[in-house]
């Protein structure tokens, strides 16, 4: 199973101390100047909101596209690639997600496979909130040590 990775809440800030703006020009540029303080948070806010809008839906699209194609197979490194699936379910909390990885680190000149991995395997720890957690197959770690 190649899971879907959908962003639906997104948010940008800017540090408003940070960002300057200015205006040259004659002497209306002056006069503009003094009405820069209160309209920049109006200003950025809006520019943050715009972004917050549009980012989700082409995240959500390029990583969706990537994941399909990528059928589950990602190349790394020099020949290194890693061969994944998610055999179960992710699991949600209001604190925490977490997924269950099992995957293959191999050699692309040499024969490989991914090993069924047994389901009573998965052990989630939620002991810590806002993070995410993935609990690898054991074949996951040992192809990973085989290919270093």
């Amino acid at each position: 199973m190649i899971p879907k990775i959908e962003v639906q809440d997104f948010k940008i800030s800017f540090d408003t101390s940070k960002i300057k703006i200015s205006i040259w020009g004659s002497f209306l540029a002056d006069i503009g100047d003094i009405f820069i303080g209160l309209f920049k948070g109006t200003i950025i806010r809006s520019i943050a909101n715009g972004i917050n809008t549009k980012v989700p839906p082409q995240i959500n699209t390029a990583l969706q596209t990537y994941l399909v194609a990528s059928n589950g197979f990602l190349p790394l490194y020099k020949g290194l690639a890693f061969d994944f699936q998610f055999p179960v379910e992710p699991v949600f909390t209001n604190e925490t997600l977490g997924v269950y990885l099992n995957a293959t680190f191999f050699n692309q000149s040499l024969a490989y496979r991914v090993p069924e991995s047994p389901i009573s395997d998965v052990a989630l720890d939620f002991s810590q909130k806002n993070l995410i957690t993935v609990d690898t197959s054991r074949y996951t770690i040992d192809s990973l040590l085989l290919v270093v």
